[in-house]
C-alpha cells in the first residue's frame, strides 16, 4: 500500500483509500484506533438497533433521555452505512429494515461515503486550482 491516502471525513471517521493510477478505491475505515474494521458483519447493526429499541422504551421513563438515546442509535446507523460502504457492503443490516429512521440514517451514511469517494477521484476537482467542477460544485 504505498500509496496509502487517508482522508479525516468527520470527528469520528477516516477513510483510507489506495491509489491506483487515477482511480482511489475506498479500502478502509477507522475510529481512531487504526487501519480496521469496528464491527464484523455477522450480526452488522446489532448494537445500533439494540439502542434504538431501548431508547422507545426508556420514553416511559424519561422522554428526554430517550429522543438523546434514539438520536444517538440513528448517528450511530449513519456511521455504520459510512463503514459499510468502505467494507464494499452494500445492503443495509437486516436489524434496520423494519426501522424507518435507522434505515434512512444508514442510506445517508452509504451515500456520503460514495460522494466522498467519488470526489476524491474527480481529476477536475482534484486540479489544484481549489474550485470543484461543474458536477461537483
Amino acid at each position: 500500500m504505498a500509496n496509502l491516502h487517508s482522508t479525516t471525513v468527520d470527528h469520528r471517521h477516516r477513510i483510507y483509500t489506495e491509489r491506483n493510477g487515477s482511480t482511489t478505491e475506498c479500502i478502509n475505515v477507522v475510529d481512531g484506533n487504526g487501519p480496521g474494521l469496528t464491527q464484523g458483519t455477522a450480526m452488522r447493526g446489532l448494537e445500533t438497533r439494540a439502542a434504538y429499541a431501548m431508547a422507545n422504551v426508556l420514553m416511559i421513563i424519561d422522554r428526554d433521555a430517550a429522543a438523546e438515546a434514539r438520536c444517538d442509535a440513528i448517528i450511530e446507523a449513519d456511521g455504520e452505512g459510512f463503514d459499510d460502504y468502505c467494507a464494499g457492503l452494500a445492503d443495509p443490516p437486516v436489524l434496520f429494515v423494519d426501522v424507518p429512521e435507522l434505515l434512512r440514517a444508514w442510506q445517508s451514511g452509504w451515500d456520503f461515503a460514495e460522494e466522498s469517494v467519488e470526489l476524491d477521484n474527480c481529476p477536475t476537482c482534484n486540479d489544484g486550482s481549489g474550485d470543484p467542477c461543474q458536477e461537483h460544485g
